[in-house]
């Protein structure tokens, strides 16, 4: 059976909609019913990829969903990669904070940048240069509530 480019709008517009496991349920049926469940086909026609589709087809053939674990998923935080870190900059940072002039914000205002806090972290606290880099580090800092800035 052949697709139309007005039903395709239609079955992927309507994938859109749904919920997480609702979604993967309608888009399995779709590709058995119109693809013969075809996965080469289903990333050809609608650009769904092709190990998704295969889960999608299991969950749907088995009735068991499948867990989708994004919080797994991705970089670490620094802070959470090296729990000390945050006690560390603390420390490096204490003689260099002033809070806002017209206290507008919550912030503390760091008057040295993330480049020199790297420096020292690596020389005085003896983390390794390849343990992060000072963009991870700005970041780090953006996260903790500092802001670099020079006043």
């Amino acid at each position: 059976m052949k697709l139309t480019k007005k039903e395709i709008t239609l079955y992927k517009n309507t994938a859109k909609k749904l919920k997480k496991a609702e979604q993967r349920k309608f888009k399995a049926e779709i590709t058995n019913m119109y693809l013969g469940g075809d996965t080469r086909k289903a990333r050809q026609v609608f650009w769904w990829l092709g190990k998704s589709v295969e889960l999608w087809q299991h969950e749907l053939r088995t009735g068991i969903e499948s867990l989708w674990f994004y919080e797994n998923c991705g970089r670490m935080k620094l802070e959470d990669k090296f729990p000390q870190l945050a006690q560390d900059i603390e420390d490096l940072v204490k003689d260099h904070i002033s809070a806002d002039n017209k206290l507008q914000s919550t912030f503390q205002f760091c008057k040295i940048g993330a480049k020199n806090i790297y420096e020292k972290l690596v020389s005085e606290k003896w983390y390794s240069k390849d343990d992060f880099k000072p963009r991870g580090l700005n970041n780090t800092l953006n996260r903790l509530w500092y802001r670099l800035k020079k006043t």
